[in-house]
């Protein structure tokens, strides 16, 4: 088992750990230009909602806009992985920009479209959106009842001088308190999943979105469950405008996910949608609950 001082890239982690709405309700896997995005999951909604940041330049408020892509995914493994280890609130994401790159290990490059400007646009986006989950007893009589919960998630972000050079390395001391009720969801609902299987699945968000939905489904799976392309397609944020084109999709991954990477899982597909079956998990169920 890995120790603290070995753990430099969440490659070294043994086991990585994800909240549970994630993989029920991914992020938009590209960017939608829009303030809002919503994934539908049965009775259950997330929205996620763009932030606002102050532009002294313009002396104005201006929209951070919507956490998208790889980045925010693998920031938010990292955040949850911390979380559940240290079990607690606050947690100091790196010392500076150059270790937290190398945590998530993503390569520097400068430049507008450079990685590094890419990577501090979506942690900004990130740690500044608002998130909502809605939940409804019966989603098609909206009037029959529901409860709306703020997740946050991040109540509270700190981090000095936002400049890089590998000179200076400044962007000092990231730190993030996660809000009360993302923090309960986490320490109750995170489930662990392969660093390794993360690491080959990264470059593709719609492939690792799948890869964990399907560890999550299969946690305490009793028997076949039967989910239509329709309705995964509304889980994933209708990403894809018509669902039998995201079907196409899903199915191709899938079984690159089932070939290369999570050779265990067992599935199958009938016209119009996908049958999971009984499956080990990714990794040992070790200190998890509520999935």
């Amino acid at each position: 088992m890995s120790t603290k001082k070995d753990r430099k890239t969440l490659s070294d982690y043994d086991r990585l750990y994800v909240p549970r709405m994630f993989a029920q309700h991914p992020f938009p896997t590209s960017d939608k230009h829009k303030e809002s995005y919503f994934s539908v999951n049965g009775n259950n909604v997330l929205i996620i909602e763009s932030g606002r940041d102050y532009s002294p330049k313009d002396e104005k408020t201006i929209l951070t806009g919507l956490p998208f892509g790889t980045i925010p995914r693998i920031l938010i493994l990292a955040i949850t992985t911390k979380v559940v280890l240290t079990q607690k609130r606050q947690v100091n994401l790196s010392k500076d920009i150059s270790g937290l790159l190398k945590l998530i290990e993503v390569d520097v490059s400068g430049g507008k479209r450079g990685s590094l400007t890419q990577f501090y646009k979506q942690l900004k986006r990130l740690l500044s959106c608002r998130i909502t989950y809605q939940c409804f007893r019966d989603i098609k009589t909206p009037q029959s009842g529901q409860l709306k919960r703020d997740m946050g998630p991040i109540s509270e972000l700190e981090f000095w001088e936002t400049r890089y050079s590998e000179k200076r390395n400044r962007l000092k001391d990231i730190q993030v308190k996660l809000h009360e009720h993302f923090y309960q969801e986490v320490i109750n609902n995170a489930f662990p999943v392969d660093p390794g299987d993360v690491d080959k699945l990264r470059q593709s968000p719609f492939k690792l979105d799948l890869y964990l939905f399907l560890s999550h489904r299969v946690f305490n799976l009793k028997e076949d469950t039967y989910i239509s392309w329709k309705s995964l397609n509304k889980q994933f944020g209708s990403n894809y405008a018509n669902h039998l084109d995201f079907g196409r999709r899903a199915r191709k991954y899938l079984k690159q996910i089932k070939a290369k990477v999570y050779k265990e899982v067992n599935f199958e597909f009938e016209p119009g949608r996908l049958v999971l079956k009984k499956s080990p998990t990714p990794v040992k169920k070790l200190s998890t609950k509520g999935c």
